[in-house]
């Protein structure tokens, strides 16, 4: 079986020859720098290039010679810079940054990044090893009439500004790997809904409005969704025929425990997890859409039902009516493509409903 047959066997629920294997896929199934550094001089492979596009995670590419020891069945595509520039990361060790990131000392020994604007939109701290975002645009806005006028950045979220190669390049790209390799091919499209609402509003606004301000968050959740549609389009359109998965970012959970009740999350994201999830399978037959919803709860079924696949911690599994229960996923665990989702036996006894909503 090759990498790319293993990952479609198993995103269609059918046991492979072996468990497929993600390193570096996505950004969430990804390696630091650091650690990347680190793990090349394990391997005695010297130093690479190591070049950052996760920016805020500090996320590398994996290179060729790494991936031909380790051979994972996957490989990203995702947008890059036309340029990369030297850096050090903050063990002192090199890698390559995108040119129009522009990391600068603030005067508590962090780092800020500014945006094409001005706008301090990263930061640093010092003894840092990751940037956060700095600020939140819409924290201002307190009604649904005022959202217009931030339409610009709500239609470019999760389009970042550093990463400026054109859809063409991309394309190309996407032809090239499918030709000269048989990995598994991952869009990395991400698409965040929850997490683009705290970072676009703040953290706590947002949370609050899906509680008290549910109109401004429907609202915005429903631009967020159709700027994402409209964006898929034409890049499905361009590399659809060469990719096998599609990745759809969010965070839903934290350390220990869901972030959104389950009637919250029913009513605030589900619908609008669902028409994306559903206007993307419309566009190509040639990917199984996957959604990365860091949660400690088998709240993630919700969206999974809907039509995303994960890949299992092991295959075989044996399944009640075709299906496993969300018990039997907590006490057995998973990884969700390499991505480490463990969670607990008994850490949540609750079924939920995932047709409703």
């Amino acid at each position: 079986m090759t990498p790319r047959e293993r990952v479609i066997e198993t995103l269609n629920h059918r046991e492979p020859d072996m468990i497929p294997l993600d390193l570096g896929g996505t950004e969430s199934s990804g390696i630091t720098g650091i650690a990347y550094n680190r793990l090349r001089k394990h391997l005695g492979l010297g130093t690479g290039a190591t070049q950052i596009f996760d920016v805020f995670q500090q996320i590398t590419k994996i290179e060729d010679d790494v991936r031909s020891l380790i051979r994972p069945d996957t490989v990203p595509l995702l947008f890059e810079p036309e340029k990369w520039k030297p850096f050090s990361l903050p063990d002192d060790s090199h890698c390559s940054i995108p040119e129009k990131w522009n990391p600068e000392h603030d005067d508590r020994g962090g780092w800020i990044v500014r945006d094409s604007e001005g706008i301090v939109c990263a930061r640093m701290p010092s003894g840092g090893y990751y940037f956060e975002p700095a600020c939140a645009p819409l924290a201002g806005v307190s009604n649904v009439n005022e959202l217009h006028a931030f339409d610009h950045i709500i239609e470019t979220f999760d389009q970042p500004f550093f990463a400026d190669e054109s859809l063409e390049t991309l394309t190309n790209r996407a032809q090239r790997l499918f030709m000269e390799t048989d990995d598994a091919i991952v869009a990395n499209l991400q698409f965040h809904l929850l997490a683009a609402g705290q970072q676009l509003r703040g953290y706590e606004n947002f949370m609050v409005d899906l509680l008290l301000n549910k109109d401004l968050a429907h609202a915005l959740l429903a631009k967020l969704c159709e700027a994402y549609i409209r964006r898929s389009e034409s890049y499905l359109e361009s590399v659809g025929n060469s990719i096998q998965v599609v990745l759809l970012n969010d965070d839903l959970g934290i350390q220990n425990g869901p972030m959104l009740s389950p009637d919250c999350y029913r009513e605030m994201l589900w619908p609008y997890q669902k028409r994306l999830i559903g206007s993307i399978r419309e566009k190509t037959e040639a990917f199984h859409p996957l959604s990365f919803m860091r949660v400690r709860v088998p709240l993630y079924t919700l969206a999974y039902r809907g039509g995303c696949r994960c890949i299992e911690s092991r295959a075989g599994f044996r399944r009640r009516n075709g299906h496993e229960t969300a018990q039997e996923r907590i006490r057995q665990g998973y990884h969700v493509l390499g991505r480490g989702l463990r969670h607990a036996a008994g850490a949540q006894k609750r079924e939920f409903d995932a047709d409703q909503g």
